[in-house]
């Protein structure tokens, strides 16, 4: 399983970083191995779907995203899976005295003979986690 975990610090209160996060096509807005995203079925819900095109290793990956938690302004859980990845990212939006804290933590676990490239995937995640690390204290700059 390839992991990534980030903590990032805005000025934006819990509940508009929330809602900014929870509409999860706004992801190709602050993670660069998005290349584009949309809902598929309306707003920010448990059981909403989000379509992700994700670039791996120059290729694209598309990830139809399901939201499995919803818990406004606290957290929510996305998870997609292709046969060959299961994607689960979790975000957790806390308030914090003039802002809020947002920590994102992703996971990718890879499936079937994808398996043993694990270790590729965990290297390459680092440094796609990075990148959406830094897009993502960007985006929450009010």
């Amino acid at each position: 399983m390839a992991h990534y975990r980030a903590v990032v610090e805005s000025t934006r209160s819990a509940e508009d970083a929330f809602a900014y996060l929870a509409e999860f096509h706004h992801v190709a807005e602050w993670d660069p191995g998005a290349a584009r995203a949309q809902a598929l079925d309306g707003p920010a819900r448990r059981g909403a779907r989000f379509e992700v095109v994700t670039l791996f290793r120059g290729r694209e990956m598309p990830l139809t995203y399901e939201m499995t938690t919803f818990d406004p302004p606290r957290q929510f859980v996305v998870e997609a899976s292709n046969g060959r990845v299961k994607s689960v990212d979790t975000i957790t939006v806390e308030p914090r005295d003039g802002g809020s804290r947002v920590t994102y933590d992703a996971r990718l676990i890879p499936e079937g003979i994808w398996i043993v490239l694990t270790p590729v995937f965990a290297l390459a995640f680092q440094r796609i986690g990075r990148a959406a690390h830094e897009g993502l204290r960007n985006a929450l700059r009010s």
